[in-house]
């Protein structure tokens, strides 16, 4: 009869294989991976690439969501956009685009530079259509459907946002500046309708989107005091009695597991609940599972594995052995292992150690085995199993998913046999002598005994259970008709198992 013991009822297996410098959480359903070149990877939830396979080649860095898009870059040059919505759905960028300091979307808008970082900068939306021409010193953050620019490194224009994609910006026409100032810089309008320029002479001045100035050098004519005046994110003017400038977006992190957590065992990290293990310690960093999704790291690189429903059950079928010292025989035990339906059971890798350190390779998911022969030469009377079950897919790291330690106690049978020996010098009154022999039972349990005593061709069998030092007497009476010398021989033994013999010459004696 097999013994059952369920260890965990979850299982899990590579979702990517560790081959990269680092893993972080990009958002809720996307990875971001940096590989050993440096080279970007964005994953998504089931470890498919979002991008392109020629610019998976290329691309650097991302930057965070903001409006709903995040931007993908070589350096600094712009390759394309996908939304948080629908990662997928990436939008190359075709052209010679980079990246400005405002690089992020704000109201479906992102400034950009044409030929180079410091090139002429216009707007591109989230197509990666231009829809303002690069040719200004510098494009401010969309803010409250208005855009902002720089000309000639000197003067400032605004513009209308048009909120129509197929609006030609620069068809429109640019309004006029506040009259009888030359602007250096500008910012984007606030929530209010309102933004804020320097003018040459250093003063400050806030005007309205109809270019009408509200107020004049306001707050001193010092440039320190631009940032008291201005959203660092942004570059909108800050509204009189605000405290903090707008935060740049912050990327979401996913919803953590919260029955799992991690725990160390040699130097090594693995997941455990409230029940028992879970996965066990092989990796040299282990990060929370989040959506059952978590990130290792393994022989110094970083991968993810994914969290599967099932169990591992063992079977055992029984915790002890017997080892029969005279026929130098073991008992073997059965050992077997069930997996769970979400793996793949022809890439489980049973293994044993059966006692002596090493660990040695089932056929299949079974093993008929006895303890190892230096535990028994050594009369332990417990050894200390382990088994394990090892994922191996090609290409990938090997995984231990399930492994147990159980003891087992090993009982050590030894049936002693006394000489066969008359019970008295002669035959009785009737010609019978009586010839007898012991058995004890010398082992640490109880046995079931099978022996038989056999004088001059007749024997008496015995069978029954022997508790430790037990001895049962066996006899044979035999009919004596002349003086003589017989042999008389017992033997025994345990489980069909020989326990030995004992035999010698008694004598029979007639009145």
């Amino acid at each position: 009869m097999l013994m059952g013991c369920m260890t965990h009822a979850q299982t899990v297996k590579w979702l990517v294989a560790p081959e990269y410098a680092s893993i972080t959480h990009y958002s809720e359903d996307v990875f971001k991976c940096i590989d050993k070149n440096g080279k970007l990877q964005l994953l998504d939830w089931n470890g498919q690439s979002l991008l392109p396979k020629d610019l998976a080649e290329r691309a650097d860095a991302v930057t965070e969501y903001s409006d709903g898009y995040a931007v993908v870059l070589q350096g600094n040059k712009i390759l394309g956009f996908f939304p948080e919505a629908k990662p997928h759905n990436f939008k190359s960028v075709s052209g010679d685009y980079y990246a400005t300091k405002y690089s992020f979307f704000s109201e479906g808008y992102i400034a950009v530079a044409q030929g180079s970082v410091d090139g002429k900068q216009g707007y591109m939306d989230s197509n990666g259509n231009l829809v303002l021409k690069c040719e200004y010193v510098e494009a401010l953050p969309v803010r409250h459907g208005w855009a902002a620019v720089t000309e000639n490194g000197k003067d400032a224009k605004t513009l209308p946002r048009r909120y129509k994609r197929s609006d030609d910006w620069s068809a429109k026409g640019m309004p006029a500046l506040v009259s009888g100032e030359s602007f250096v810089w500008v910012t984007s309008f606030n929530a209010d309708g309102y933004a804020l320029a320097k003018v040459k002479g250093g003063k400050y001045i806030v005007f309205d989107t109809k270019f009408t100035a509200k107020k004049n050098n306001v707050n001193g004519n010092k440039d320190e005091n631009k940032k008291q005046l201005v959203n660092a994110y942004d570059y909108s003017y800050k509204p009189e009695g605000s405290d903090k400038p707008v935060p740049p977006p912050v990327n979401c992190t996913p919803t953590r597991n919260g029955d799992y957590s991690t725990y160390e065992k040699g130097g090594k990290r693995g997941f455990q609940t409230s029940n028992g293990s879970v996965v066990p310690a092989q990796f040299d960093e282990a990060q929370d599972f989040y959506a059952n999704r978590a990130i290792v790291s393994m022989g110094g690189n970083y991968g993810i594995i994914e969290l599967l429903s099932g169990e591992f059950v063992s079977h055992w079928s029984s915790e002890r052995e017997r080892v029969y010292e005279l026929a130098n025989e073991a008992e073997s035990i059965l050992f077997e292992l069930t997996t769970p339906a979400s793996v793949e059971s022809g890439k489980i890798k049973l293994e044993l150690d059966k006692g002596d350190g090493y660990y040695a390779e089932c056929n299949g998911l079974t093993c008929n085995f006895t303890v190892a022969d230096q535990v028994i030469n050594r009369k332990n009377h417990k050894c200390e199993l382990k088994a394990r079950a090892t994922y191996c897919e090609n290409g990938y790291p090997n995984l231990v998913l399930w492994e147990e330690t159980r003891d087992i106690n090993i009982s050590y049978i030894n049936i002693d046999m006394s000489n066969p020996v008359v019970t008295s010098e002669y035959a009785d009154e009737n010609d019978n002598q009586t010839v007898k022999a012991a058995v004890t039972n010398n082992s640490d349990v109880a046995v079931t005994v099978s022996a038989k005593l056999t004088v001059d061709g007749k024997t008496v069998p015995f069978k029954g259970e022997l508790s430790p030092k037990q001895s049962k007497t066996i006899t044979v009476t035999v009919k004596v008709n002349e003086d003589k010398h017989v042999q008389a021989t017992i033997s025994a033994g345990v489980d069909g198992h020989n326990c030995g013999s004992k035999s010698g010459y008694v004598s029979l004696k007639k009145i």
